[in-house]
């Protein structure tokens, strides 16, 4: 997932204050494995992939040397109850997709006959997942059934990346979102779309996150050119470009538990504070996790050295240090430092 840190140092330091308890992720479409940045957590980590590739799967839990860390071979669906359900028969999530027309997609057509004897690893490194070997699409993971059958009660973020029903999913466990105190949420978001309140859009994602008591934090886009003009890729193989429409991102939801809203939320354990905060700092909001920490500084100190805490953070957002630590830092910017503006440089 995008803008997530890959050595982020606070969330290591949060690790040491959480056993006997987990920090728990769910990695719905798990393809090549979790995003490093989640083995901050070190032996406090406790995640489940899922993602329909067999050989994927099976070669992750051949290599994973955490076994609190599990991959599930299997495409994840929704109830039938579920609304928008008939569309996981369909396959049709989108209203509006300009994909037939975009530049990566004729590179694809181009490139797909040579690609009829390539290996998994290649079709997986071109996105072709849909032409490896997968699971049974008639028996799909239900991850609310998942959850109850695994006595799993508790879940600290969540990600969805499927190519498609990522809405119908995130639909199906807002149950859990609750239930299981979910902190966090990852998901792929199109920039594409209609008004219809089932098509995979961002903005339906976004109301969606926004009444099950989540803010976004953060959003990526990426850009497609259309094949009329193609514009360079950003990578060596085809995917987004260096222009083009905004197609696609990743939206970055979490609990904004410092805001005056939620001052009587349920998710405010020492512990789920404490995830939280870590959280932030693995995703590049450092600013974030300090208010955390500072509003929550009587029940967050017996799990973590607050001072030391601050002093990571402030290490994270200010890498050029000003002599004086946090408190130093605040009196500056309290003084309209030019320190804080771009054309100073904060390391002299």
């Amino acid at each position: 997932m995008e803008g997530m840190v890959s050595d982020a140092s606070f969330p290591k330091i949060a690790a040491k204050s959480l056993a006997p308890d987990f920090f728990t992720v769910f990695d719905v479409g798990c393809s090549g494995g979790l995003d490093s940045g989640w083995r901050n957590f070190g032996g406090a980590l406790r995640a489940f992939g899922f993602d329909p590739n067999l050989a994927d799967i099976r070669r992750l839990n051949e290599q994973e040397e955490n076994r609190h860390v599990k991959f599930v071979a299997g495409f994840v669906g929704v109830p039938s109850d579920c609304p928008g359900s008939e569309l996981m028969e369909t396959g049709s999530y989108w209203d509006r997709s300009p994909w037939n027309r975009l530049s990566v997609c004729k590179t694809l057509e181009i490139r797909s006959a040579a690609m009829k004897g390539a290996t998994d690893e290649e079709k997986l490194r071109l996105n072709l997942w849909q032409q490896t070997q997968l699971a049974n699409p008639k028996k799909p993971i239900i991850l609310p059934e998942f959850v109850e059958e695994n006595s799993i009660d508790d879940i600290d973020f969540i990600k969805i990346d499927v190519d498609g029903a990522d809405l119908l999913i995130l639909r199906s466990i807002q149950p859990i979102l609750e239930s299981r105190k979910v902190i966090g949420v990852g998901i792929e978001v199109n920039f594409f779309g209609s008004e219809e309140p089932n098509v995979n859009t961002f903005h339906n994602v976004d109301r969606m996150m926004r009444k099950a008591g989540f803010e976004l934090f953060d959003l990526s886009l990426r850009r497609y050119s259309m094949a009329a003009l193609p514009c360079p890729y950003i990578y060596d193989f085809p995917a987004q470009s260096r222009t083009g429409r905004p197609f696609q991102g990743d939206a970055l939801y979490l609990r904004d538990l410092a805001a005056p809203e939620f001052a009587t939320s349920g998710m405010r354990s020492p512990k789920k504070l404490l995830k939280l905060a870590a959280l932030f700092s693995l995703f590049g909001q450092p600013d974030s996790a300090a208010e955390i920490l500072l509003h929550n500084r009587d029940s967050l100190s017996p799990l973590i050295g607050i001072d030391e805490g601050m002093s990571e953070l402030l290490r994270q957002a200010a890498p050029k240090k000003l002599a004086g630590g946090y408190a130093k830092y605040i009196e500056e910017f309290e003084k309209d430092s030019p320190w804080f503006y771009r054309q100073i440089d904060g390391g002299k």
